[in-house]
């Protein structure tokens, strides 16, 4: 009887479980891609900036979208290093009194 009062619409707590260990693997991979990504691209902007001059429109436009990828990628991932402390969401579930069921 505990065991049906635990679960949720045919949830358990191992597969609930199951899907944290999962969505954690998620965080800590994205985490890893995501910090070599960010070095990668702070390189290439500094070695973009060694070489900058006026006169390159294409070096120009190659750095600003590097300096752009490379924000987009240092909030990704701020973003999983948040997620890594708070990985789980809540749910909420509804019962249905007309057909008495979640």
């Amino acid at each position: 009887m505990v065991q049906e009062q635990n679960e949720i619409s045919g949830i358990s707590r191992r597969e609930e479980e199951a899907f944290l260990e999962q969505t954690l693997s998620v965080i800590r991979a994205n985490l890893g891609n995501y910090g070599q990504d960010v070095g990668r691209l702070r390189t290439q902007i500094d070695e973009m900036l060694e070489h900058f001059h006026d006169d390159n429109p294409e070096l120009i436009n190659l750095l600003e979208n590097t300096i752009t990828l490379h924000d987009h990628m240092k909030r990704a991932l701020e973003r999983n290093e948040k997620a890594l402390s708070k990985p789980y969401f809540g749910r909420i579930v509804y019962f249905d009194k007309s057909l008495g069921r979640n």
